[in-house]
């Protein structure tokens, strides 16, 4: 590769840019779930780095999953994701609890990863023979370098930037577009093949969605060819790639002791009653990810309890909404077999978001924006593409730059605090029975008990059966000397617990 002035400008442009545009995230605090995933985490506080067997030596953290529970546990959300882990061990055991070192990390990730999408790309539209990246057309470089800026500074990445737990998503994205740029650079035979799957079980230990490389890289050959027939060299290679991949997904099954097993409030879509219900909520929840990707003004933190309901019935607008929708997706579909650069994109953006699809396995989400960062890059390149097949469109593709760097800059000050971060959500999701029950947690740790009560009955109000919203509530009457009240909610909290373990079993 030649290393020109150019080369630098293009890499210095990109991390500039993805760094900038979330630097107030590197002044943020431990938010959300960070608490379970480090502070809470006795895999990360453990500060020893020695090879020990007891408990919780570093080889220990090898049989938890990511919250530090048991992997094999029945209630284990069977997030295994250990690599990620020790990044925070490592953090940890240096900084303890110092958040600063944890996001300096964090942006120089994604920064690095900036750089990375740009050599995706062009990879994605070379050859993969081993004969080197192919000179692209000018055009095509212009709209790779233009998805690539847009990929830097996109609103959706402030949440695995802002939410240490991001982490994991950011070193998966790293190892995935390491992995694609050095097996398609390799010689075409079976060591190709065999390094392909193992460097995607090696990124799946950072987060799971990178296995999904496989499939990205299988399906483009394809294409490339034009033609599902398969050579019988090519039929020994995608066996021997498929063989280790599916053998190495057996394991993780048997591993961690079956499939993780959710309750209706973690994802309402996938536990819907009826088979419409089901359908056309999942398909709903995949046009809103689109519609977020678009117009990334409606960011939460969390999407689950109220935020989108169930599509009940067909007189629902949404329902007719992605009815009108579906032939819009097949014709945009065939026109991206015309069309070099809109299938790849549409390939990078679905076979990414495969895993939170709720089409291979249930999820225990509704929808979250991080993991929207690998998807983003297909989105990214298409619209690249649609802005500069438009003649004199570029003056517009500048103007949703920088509108995307000012969001990103400006959603990056509510990930700062926890305080910020849930009235933030309130505002986007005012109906979401977890952002009342956070908010009323943030108030009753403050001392604002009238405020916490009040949050915690709307709270109860959303999801009347939301027991853990009761037992705080309860602890607060019972602070303040309302012995009565305080009881009938704790009453009230043990029997809706007790009637929600008797479900999950």
């Amino acid at each position: 590769m030649k290393w020109s002035s150019w080369w630098y400008y293009e890499e210095c442009l990109l991390f500039c840019l993805g760094v900038t545009s979330l630097l107030p995230t590197l002044w943020g605090t431990f938010v959300f779930d960070d608490g379970e995933a480090i502070l809470n985490n006795e895999d990360v506080t453990q500060k020893s780095f020695h090879v020990e067997f007891h408990k919780r030596g570093v080889l220990e953290l090898f049989k938890n999953d990511f919250w530090g529970s048991r992997i094999t546990h029945p209630n284990s959300h069977k997030s295994y994701r250990p690599l990620t882990t020790l990044t925070y061990r490592w953090d940890y055991s240096i900084w303890g609890q110092n958040p600063f070192p944890f996001h300096l990390l964090n942006w120089i990730i994604h920064g690095t990863n900036c750089i990375l999408v740009l050599h995706f790309l062009r990879h994605c539209y070379t050859k993969v023979d081993g004969s080197g990246r192919i000179k692209l057309p000018r055009k095509v470089e212009e709209i790779i370098l233009w998805a690539s800026v847009l990929f830097s500074v996109h609103p959706v990445h402030v949440e695995p930037l802002g939410g240490l737990v991001g982490r994991s998503d950011l070193l998966a994205a790293m190892v995935f577009l390491v992995g694609f740029i050095v097996t398609s650079s390799m010689k075409s035979g079976l060591g190709q093949f065999v390094f392909l799957p193992v460097i995607a079980i090696f990124g799946s230990l950072f987060k799971e969605n990178a296995i999904t490389l496989v499939i990205l890289f299988l399906s483009l050959k394809i294409f490339r060819q034009r033609s599902l027939r398969l050579s019988p060299k090519d039929t020994i290679n995608f066996g021997t790639t498929l063989l280790i991949t599916l053998s190495f997904l057996a394991w993780r099954l048997w591993f961690q002791g079956g499939p993780p097993v959710f309750q209706h409030f973690d994802n309402p879509p996938a536990f819907a009653e009826s088979y419409f219900s089901k359908i056309f909520s999942i398909m709903y929840v995949w046009v809103f990810n689109v519609f977020i990707l678009i117009n990334p003004t409606w960011l939460s933190f969390d999407w689950s309890m109220g935020c989108i309901n169930l599509i009940q019935t067909p007189l629902d607008p949404r329902f007719v909404l992605v009815v009108l929708l579906i032939p819009i997706g097949i014709q945009f579909v065939r026109v991206a077999f015309n069309y070099r650069t809109v299938l790849i994109g549409l390939l990078i953006a679905a076979t990414t978001f495969l895993p939170s699809s709720n089409l291979v396995f249930t999820v225990g989400f509704v929808i979250a924006e991080r993991n929207l960062y690998l998807p983003s890059i297909g989105f990214s390149l298409v619209l690249s593409f649609c802005f500069l097949k438009i003649p004199r469109s570029k003056p517009f593709l500048i103007f949703v730059v920088i509108i995307f760097f000012g969001r990103s800059f400006q959603r990056s000050f509510d990930w700062i605090n926890q305080d910020r971060l849930f009235l933030s959500a309130m505002e986007v999701c005012p109906n979401n029975a977890k952002v009342h029950y956070n908010i009323g947690t943030m108030y009753g740790e403050s001392g604002n008990t009238e405020l916490a009560i009040q949050s915690y009955k709307r709270a109860i109000e959303l999801k009347h059966d939301y027991y853990q919203a009761m037992n705080n509530l309860a602890n607060i009457l019972r602070a303040t000397n309302k012995l009565d009240r305080a009881e009938c909610w704790l009453r009230k909290a043990v029997h809706f617990r007790s009637f929600s373990y008797t479900k999950v079993q």
